[in-house]
């Protein structure tokens, strides 16, 4: 996944009206339970009667999506955010947005409110329905098991691969319902888990590495007692009560607790979030049966009626041949690693074809990935490896936008996997919807005067570990414990000293029409996102070998990267789009 710039709101809107992973995407219309049908109030708050201010109209807002906050300061901190971003807004889609707030908000229940502003929302993406791509319901998609917990047996004909988060309601329904098909048909299905915390659930997160650290420490039986347990019976997840459910469950709390201390025990986890993007999951629970997608917690009959189908397509396998070892990878390993969608469905980005088909059917033009683009690399640019590496990676991110953080530490891997080819340069790209991502850019370019790109690099991972609060207090504790020489770091921020540097790097973006983070140029290819790791550790592959071709033409090492840079594009180029 990355994050949009197109839309300045775009990470705001979506997480509040459902258009980006959600516990559930049918919330944003159903969130205040105990509303009276027809009737303007939502558990005793009372939508604003006319021509409400942007603090009423922003309260009422993100009071509606109540069931999306893990606690009263994150919908405090949001209607904040909102309240303040209405109150000057920028011309546009921002003040289109926020009028649609003040707006949709008189005397409509939250129904009414969430159905209003879906619509604007639309509207401002370009088009609503008939714009949208449309998802192929019989794609059969290549959703390996990996190294992921598997409940069942091995030569099971039927594998359901679940993508799910343990603070989100809606997937406990789904893991009972799994259980419930794996007792009704003994011995032919399996289910295997990937871990898909949502943004907004920090608890899910950590719930997540609780339980990946049991399975590392305890083994997988284990594993899959705490699973059942944080979905059956907690509390809340705090480590002191994640702890306590590991102890409960037979687990070495210390070991435990080390391992979640430890950042790179979340690789795994990271690799299951890339996998779950690619594969167009926008939602928890998301099941994928021998392949084939469902989305949502569904009842038990849509389950058996896809696992008959599955078992018959499976039986028919073995009749030709196929091992039962061998099965699963029989029949998906050719199917898509990427979200696919209806051919001629109306509008949309990709409508006919899955995204990276080489393409672009409609929506916001798509940059080109077979262009060499031009990305300049100055001493100014923080950096790791080696200056003379036959591979330059150029990192645009944001310090709030958790799919960066992913690809920070997995191109932080790659540069450790090559350390005498690879070379990772870090470029600042803070998206407007997050608020403190550009202080915190200053900040780290504040941290390199005084440590250099070792203490960058440092701080750098200190920044996505506390990504969801980087307000000047953060930042300013962060620094110290660096051991930075605090005075001068706060006359640095004081000063704005490095915000010039901050700004040009994200016009240089906007200028080349990069529209999100993380956006990571390879030897001035792009890609857009976090690619799974076994493609990006190839793409590495294949680019080191093109440039040992390079250099034994005559080209010196240390003059490569500027080689390739003087053909390069210095202006954005986007792919032809295909049809009418």
């Amino acid at each position: 996944m990355f994050q949009r710039h197109l839309l300045p709101l775009a990470a705001l809107t979506a997480l509040l009206l459902g258009t980006v992973p959600s516990c559930t995407r049918k919330q944003a219309s159903q969130p205040c339970t105990t509303e009276a049908a027809g009737t303007a109030k939502a558990g005793g708050k009372t939508a604003p009667k006319t021509n409400p201010t942007c603090k009423a109209a922003c309260e009422y807002f993100t009071y509606c999506q109540s069931a999306r906050w893990t606690s009263a300061k994150d919908e405090k901190m949001m209607a904040d955010r909102c309240t303040e971003q209405c109150a000057k807004p920028e011309p546009g889609q921002m003040k289109t947005f926020f009028d649609g707030i003040k707006t949709c908000a008189v005397n409509h229940t939250c129904v009414q409110f969430g159905d209003c502003m879906k619509k604007l929302v639309e509207k401002l993406q370009g088009g609503g329905a008939q714009g949208r791509p449309v998802e192929d319901p019989n794609a059969i998609y290549n959703v390996p098991t990996g190294a992921s917990p598997v409940r069942g047996p091995a030569n099971a004909l039927v594998t359901i691969v679940t993508f799910a988060d343990y603070e989100c309601p809606y997937c406990g329904r789904g893991n009972s319902t799994v259980n419930q098909v794996i007792k009704a048909y003994p011995g032919k299905v399996r289910m295997a888990y990937k871990h898909y915390p949502l943004p907004s659930h920090t608890g899910g997160k950590r719930a997540s590495e609780a339980a990946f650290c049991v399975m590392k420490t305890s083994g997988v039986a284990t594993f899959w007692k705490l699973h059942d347990k944080f979905y059956q019976a907690m509390d809340g997840f705090d480590d002191k009560t994640l702890l306590a459910a590991a102890k409960s469950v037979g687990a070495n709390v210390a070991q435990v607790k080390a391992c979640m201390a430890d950042p790179k025990q979340r690789e795994p986890m990271a690799a299951d979030m890339t996998l779950g993007t690619n594969l167009g999951v926008d939602g928890t629970p998301a099941f994928f049966i021998n392949g084939k997608k469902i989305s949502g917690a569904q009842p038990m009959d849509v389950f058996k009626k896809e696992v008959e189908a599955a078992l018959k397509k499976a039986q028919a396998a073995l009749a030709s041949g196929v091992k039962p070892a061998d099965l699963y990878q029989h029949l998906t390993g050719k199917g898509h690693n990427k979200v696919q969608f209806i051919k001629g469905a109306a509008g949309g980005p990709g409508a006919g074809h899955g995204p990276g088909d080489g393409h672009n059917h409609g929506g916001p033009p798509e940059l080109d990935d077979k262009v060499v683009f031009q990305v300049a690399v100055t001493r100014n640019n923080p950096a790791m490896g080696p200056k003379d590496a036959l591979v330059t990676i150029v990192e645009f991110a944001d310090y709030q936008c958790p799919s960066c953080g992913a690809a920070g530490q997995a191109l932080k891997k790659i540069v450790k996997t090559f350390p005498k080819d690879v070379r990772l340069v870090f470029r600042n790209f803070p998206l407007p919807s997050h608020p403190d991502a550009a202080l915190a850019a200053e900040a780290a370019l504040a941290v390199r005067a005084q440590k250099g790109d070792k203490g960058y690099f440092e701080y750098h991972d200190k920044l996505y570990a506390n990504m969801r609060n980087l307000g000047r207090p953060v930042l300013e504790k962060l620094a110290t414990e660096m051991g930075v020489n605090l005075v001068r770091f706060k006359k640095a921020l004081d000063a704005h000293t490095y915000k010039a540097q901050v700004d040009a790097d994200r016009t240089f973006a906007e200028t080349m029409g990069v529209p999100g983070t993380p956006a990571i140029y390879i030897n001035g290819r792009l890609i857009m996102g976090l690619p799974a790791p076994d493609v990006l550790t190839k793409r590495i592959t294949d680019e080191i070998a093109a440039a040992k071709k390079i250099v034994a033409k005559g080209t010196p090492r240390a003059a490569l990267y500027d080689t390739l840079m003087k053909t390069a594009s210095a202006k954005p180029v986007f792919k032809k789009k295909v049809g009418p």
